[in-house]
């Protein structure tokens, strides 16, 4: 069974950070839950072990990030929602300017022929899947910058001042998040051959 590895409430949704079982790279689900409705957020299969409540949609925050979501959407019988910039994207899925979750908006993070990716943002809660993370495998620091964004950090993100950040990659971050989000978008340039060499070699050989 699936672990919950964080749980907020706060005064317009609640949610839960999954830690899925057998994945590689710290990879993190979210269930977030408004007026007894649930979405999944980026989902593995075994997330089902924690919905307590009729699921209202899937969304997926990355084309990185398809992971079991198809599944789960034949299983709860909903749509996947993915941003409006989202290019290739399976028959289950539907691009939308907004989010059916009420309070969420979508937060543009890339939009390039490598992968797409938004951030889901309400005020309060600040849901990244891969551009910001606490996962070891993409670095040292308490919070960590993609290292493929090195060259355009999402700078949009600077200017957000969120009670918890939500990470694809890692546990969720619920203290001095301003700092840390600073320091992980001031990358110094002599540091992204090192950093980009050693994310692909944890990648490819760690076991975790």
């Amino acid at each position: 069974m699936a672990d919950v590895c964080y749980d907020w409430s706060g005064p317009s949704c609640s949610g839960r950070v999954i830690a899925p079982t057998g994945v590689s790279m710290e990879q993190r689900s979210t269930i977030i839950e408004v007026d007894g409705r649930q979405w999944l957020i980026d989902p593995f299969d075994d997330i089902s072990d924690h919905v307590s409540s009729p699921v209202a949609g899937i969304i997926v925050t990355t084309t990185h990030h398809w992971r079991d979501a198809i599944e789960l959407a034949d299983r709860y019988d909903v749509t996947i929602e993915v941003p409006s910039w989202f290019r290739s994207i399976p028959a289950h899925a539907e691009r939308v300017s907004t989010p059916t979750v009420d309070g969420f908006s979508f937060i543009e993070i890339a939009d390039t022929w490598l992968w797409q990716e938004a951030a889901l943002w309400n005020g309060s809660s600040l849901i990244v899947g891969d551009a910001l993370t606490t996962s070891t495998v993409m670095g040292q620091h308490p919070l960590n910058l993609y290292p493929y964004l090195f060259l355009h950090p999402p700078e949009v993100l600077a200017e957000i001042t969120p009670d918890r950040l939500i990470c694809g990659h890692g546990d969720p971050v619920d203290s001095r998040i301003d700092d840390a989000i600073e320091q992980a978008l001031t990358v110094s340039p002599w540091m992204m051959p090192l950093s980009i060499i050693s994310f692909l070699y944890r990648s490819t050989f760690s076991d975790l």
